[in-house]
């Protein structure tokens, strides 16, 4: 799938065909909109600093799911990927403390796990945990308010690289497509990345399973 329009493909902020652009003063925010530590300025910097074939682009509407992304992209939803946290509890730390105690990764940050999947596929914890090497008992989806403190970045806004630590991170082999561009979380509600799927496996370092159940 062709980019969506032919300026650099390393660029802090762009806007997608047939919406109005982003007003100058909220083009690269430092934080999210949604009151999260990162936000989109501190991801293209991430994508510059890789030297990524990838940027940050703004629909012009917000795209809180799949579906709205897809539509607000003009894309098919399989090409659209999302970036899900997953707790391996019992490894380190206490994993059911309160996020609210600490912005960041700390000594008490429990082992955890990024899976991305596209489209409308499911990722399983069975499969996750097998993937993993560990009891399906010991996985769990982290919370949402434990996904920001941990990550830097809100549910829904979530990239798949660029937190505020290196996370293990695993690709659906299923629903994520093999070749192409792709659009994940850009760091906010109204932020998108656009990047190609070789450019998204050496950015995360992530290997391919199957986490989602065949279709």
């Amino acid at each position: 799938m062709p980019v969506s329009d032919p300026e650099p493909a390393i660029r802090a902020d762009a806007t997608a065909p047939g919406r109005p652009a982003a007003r100058s003063d909220d083009a690269a925010p430092a934080a999210s909109d949604d009151g999260s530590a990162l936000g989109p300025e501190h991801l293209a910097n991430r994508i510059e600093a890789l030297a990524l074939e990838a940027r940050i682009v703004r629909p012009g509407v917000p795209t809180p799911s799949v579906q709205a992304a897809a539509q607000a992209l003009g894309v098919t939803e399989e090409r659209i990927v999302k970036s899900l946290v997953f707790v391996v509890e019992g490894d380190t730390g206490a994993p059911d403390s309160d996020p609210a105690q600490s912005a960041g990764p700390s000594a008490e940050t429990p082992d955890l796990v990024l899976a991305i999947a596209a489209g409308t596929g499911r990722v399983d914890t069975a499969r996750l945990a097998g993937a993993l090497g560990v009891d399906p008992a010991r996985v769990r989806l982290a919370r949402p308010a434990q996904v920001t403190a941990w990550t830097g970045y809100g549910v829904g806004a979530m990239p798949p690289f660029g937190h505020l630590r290196p996370l293990r991170t695993l690709i659906d082999a299923v629903s994520v497509p093999a070749e192409g561009v792709v659009y994940g979380g850009g760091g906010s509600r109204h932020a998108m990345l656009e990047i190609g799927v070789d450019a998204l496996e050496a950015a995360t370092g992530a290997r391919r399973v199957e986490l989602t159940p065949p279709t």
